[in-house]
């Protein structure tokens, strides 16, 4: 992952449902598919202002994107970065995108590492999450399950 990421990724919280599946991309606006160029735009402005430039990103924990104010090619582009993140396909399960600093304090807040987190049962992880403050997310895995 590029290293512009890791300091730029967002500080909100906040975040809104988008229901879209990670590895079945539905097209929300209109039921169409946006133009190449419009999602190779927004897919370099992404790589350009780093995950947290207006419109991205992102909990996937329950095969859903959460994110903030998305646009349909912003939304198709972050669907790209993700695979090309993931690209052996490590992630058969459901995979968790957050920043990196939400990442560090609440694994801090748990008291494991990431993979040790990622490896509990969800009710523990649903638990977790809405005890330090992701109570959003928490619900959405809940009603997920």
């Amino acid at each position: 992952m590029d290293p512009r990421f890791c300091s730029r990724l967002f500080r909100r919280r906040v975040m809104e449902r988008v229901d879209l599946p990670y590895d079945e991309l539905k097209i929300i606006a209109g039921g169409q598919a946006p133009a190449a160029t419009v999602v190779a735009e927004a897919r370099a402005t992404l790589q350009q202002q780093g995950w947290c430039y207006e419109p991205v990103v992102a909990f996937n924990l329950d095969g859903s994107l959460h994110a903030l104010n998305p646009t349909t090619p912003q939304l198709v582009a972050l669907h790209e970065l993700a695979k090309d993140w993931d690209f052996e396909g490590d992630f058969t399960v459901p995979m968790m995108i957050i920043g990196y600093e939400e990442a560090f304090n609440l694994c801090q807040a748990v008291g494991m590492d990431w993979d040790g987190f990622l490896a509990l049962p969800m009710s523990e992880k649903i638990a977790h999450l809405h005890q330090h403050g992701y109570a959003e997310c928490a619900q959405v895995l809940a009603t997920a399950l």
